[in-house]
């Protein structure tokens, strides 16, 4: 919870019976690496903060593939409720690629903390704001023609983050295959 906290307090200092306002909503889960916690049209009306490790989501096209279309890291929150669902349901699956600890919030009771109390919104808008600076550059990231300066944006974009989880996570996010990664990342050393 101290993680969170000093992430929140990046953007608005609390109150103590603020923050226990806050922790009164929370819920703290641990996972294994590779294991799904929001499978794909269910419901989950939870806000996530992925405490530590790293997280993705990703949808699997017609043939069956898995495409990576985002990659969340520790001291993040994963896509607000409302821009992850459709009707209540996940848009995505949701998975942990190493092992990791996230902190839930409950949606509705968290509804009710923003509704009480307008500062808290100014965390909502921050959260909203790096989700569309992450959409932004996902769409600046698959726009290179190239699949090396494809690459270079992704490590921009998600700094360190290839050391710690399999090259197929990132080609399908790319939208290369695994064997053209591997050659670029050759090139580059």
């Amino acid at each position: 919870m101290k993680q969170l906290k000093k992430h929140i307090e990046q953007t608005l200092l609390l109150t103590p019976a603020e923050w226990k306002s806050i922790e009164e909503c929370c819920e703290y889960i641990a996972l294994k690496k590779n294991e799904i916690f929001i499978p794909l049209n269910t419901v989950f009306n939870k806000e996530v903060f992925v405490e530590n490790g790293i997280a993705r989501a990703f949808l699997i096209d017609q043939d069956g593939n898995e495409k990576s279309v985002a990659f969340f890291k520790e001291n993040e929150f994963i896509t607000t409720n409302a821009l992850r669902t459709k009707n209540g349901r996940s848009n995505y699956t949701f998975q942990v690629l190493t092992q990791a600890s996230l902190i839930l919030l409950d949606s509705k009771k968290f509804q009710c903390l923003l509704n009480e109390n307008n500062k808290l919104t100014q965390l909502v808008k921050a959260v909203k704001e790096k989700e569309n600076n992450r959409l932004a550059k996902r769409d600046e990231c698959l726009l290179q023609v190239r699949a090396l300066d494809k690459y270079k944006k992704f490590q921009s974009c998600y700094p360190n983050i290839d050391a710690k989880i399999a090259n197929h996570y990132i080609a399908s996010y790319l939208g290369i295959t695994a064997v053209s990664l591997s050659r670029i990342r050759k090139k580059l050393k």
